[in-house]
């Protein structure tokens, strides 16, 4: 099974391999998958509808600020539901990327919330 990560990249995943090795948690190379979701809340509920086992009083917070909950694979290799927040360090990291590609973007979102306040009073100020 391929997945598409982006531009041009994928993610290939195997079925009917062998037994897995126990591995230290202290191991270094890949320990687990994690995978970007808008709501974890939402998504253990569908998982939950489909049959999975979960539990959302699991969900905790990491230490990046990012709320997790880890499922595991047939194969036993887990894998983390990540959603991220606006004071995590990868929202951070993004919003600096952003800002950094396009600084003008603060003055746009000042520009339309303006408009919007202004779009509004005059709503009101015509059908009060």
């Amino acid at each position: 099974v391929y997945l598409k990560t982006g531009s041009g990249g994928f993610i290939e995943l195997f079925s009917k391999g062998g037994d897995q090795p126990d591995i230290p948690s202290n191991a270094s190379g890949f320990k687990h998958l994690c995978l970007w979701v808008d709501d974890i809340e939402a998504t253990l509920h569908d998982l939950k509808a489909k049959g999975l086992d979960v539990d959302p009083a699991g969900i905790r917070t990491g230490r990046s600020k990012c709320r997790q909950y880890f499922i595991a694979d047939p194969d036993g290799v887990r894998i983390e539901l990540m959603q991220l927040m606006p004071e995590s360090l990868q929202a951070q990291a993004i919003e600096a990327e952003i800002q950094s590609k396009y600084p003008q973007i603060p003055q746009i979102c000042a520009d339309l919330s303006f408009i919007c306040v202004n779009l509004r009073n005059l709503w009101i100020n015509r059908f009060s």
